[in-house]
């Protein structure tokens, strides 16, 4: 995950895996904010751009995989 300015981040996600993966961010209490398929953007990687502009400040879960590949979490701080 790339910060661009606390609101704007870059979510990248290496893989072989080529279909379709899921992406999505969750609140503390658990409650989905975004969640939508990605496809692959180029040879290597599944990249997401999220802006959280809209978002209250506090910290947000990310995830991105499938039950193929496995899901991958990680933690955003929106200011």
């Amino acid at each position: 995950v790339y910060s661009n300015d606390n609101e704007n981040f870059t979510v990248k996600l290496t893989t072989e895996y080529s279909d379709l993966i899921t992406f999505s961010v969750y609140d503390v209490n658990g409650k989905i904010i975004v969640f939508n398929n990605i496809e692959k953007t180029n040879n290597s990687s599944f990249i997401y751009n999220l802006d959280m502009s809209y978002a209250a400040s506090g910290i947000y879960l990310v995830k991105m995989g499938n039950s193929t590949v496995g899901f991958k979490t990680t933690r955003i701080l929106v200011k």
